[in-house]
């Protein structure tokens, strides 16, 4: 009976220590993409140092409080499509040019469009002002998807006026775009880092599972991501409820190559 009380005394002593060995990496994580939560939920953050947002849900006096609290803030902008929910969605449906995949309520949008590009504009300035320090872009991958002419050039713009505005920019995804400023002659720092989703899981959008990435896969966004850290950039990876085995590989490869990465729990982002 002793033994079988002391065996039973040290694997609690394990679970306990691997308990608190989780919580020790969640409390010094350094990076999460929360674009899904509300100011009601800015308790989430709390565990986190970079931090992406929905701005148009977070006051200039909660991204105070949150500066005060020691962490960077990023603002969610997205350029290359339009979500029907966006108050200026009306001004801008006539320039739409599909809808997007998985999302219903989301389109392309030609961003050679002048208008369209002063509206990106307008939006990271006012984000600014509520000071954020840099911005999260979605959805660049229209220049793979659309290849017409002046979609790569309208991104361009876009990138480099907000570059003027003196603050950071991280492109999510667009590895087709991103890769093309690579092998431009005149190359320019339009961004200053990547995020990458889905390098190790894959979301299966049918059924909203979550599966571990094809090993193909796999290792084209590795290469991919290696050679963004070549040229200088900055790398993030955001992947989706993976396995403990897989997190475990998630976390020894962005540790290897001094990449950030968070590890959301579903793709609601919350």
């Amino acid at each position: 009976m002793r033994k079988l009380i002391c065996f039973i005394m040290a694997a609690i002593l394990i679970m306990l220590a691997a308990c608190q060995k989780e919580q020790l990496e969640a409390e010094t994580s350094p990076y999460g993409v929360f674009i899904g939560i509300d100011h009601d939920n800015i308790g989430r953050l709390d565990n986190y140092d970079i931090v992406v947002v929905e701005p148009s849900e977070f006051s200039k006096k909660e991204v105070e409080t949150l500066h005060e609290k020691g962490k960077t803030v990023y603002a969610y902008l997205n350029i290359g499509t339009i979500e029907t929910f966006r108050s200026y969605y009306e001004d801008f449906e006539n320039i739409t040019l599909g809808q997007y995949g998985d999302w219903p309520d989301e389109y392309w949008i030609d961003v050679s469009n002048e208008d369209w590009q002063e509206n990106c504009l307008n939006l990271a300035v006012k984000i600014k002002k509520k000071g954020f320090d840099g911005y999260f872009i979605d959805n660049l991958d229209v220049y793979n998807y659309y290849p017409k002419p002046g979609i790569y050039d309208g991104i361009c713009n876009i990138l480099r006026r907000l570059k003027t505005l003196d603050t950071e920019v991280i492109i999510n995804g667009a590895k087709e775009f991103v890769m093309t400023t690579f092998s431009m002659d005149a190359q320019e720092d339009l961004f200053d880092a990547v995020n990458q989703e889905e390098v190790f899981t894959k979301i299966n959008f049918d059924d909203e599972t979550y599966h571990n990435q094809s090993i193909k896969e796999t290792a084209v966004l590795k290469q991919y991501l290696n050679n963004v850290k070549s040229e200088g950039y900055g790398v993030y990876l955001l992947e989706y409820s993976p396995s403990k085995a897989t997190a475990k590989r998630i976390r020894k490869y962005c540790e290897k190559n001094g990449f950030k990465y968070y590890c959301a729990k579903s793709l609601k982002l919350e």
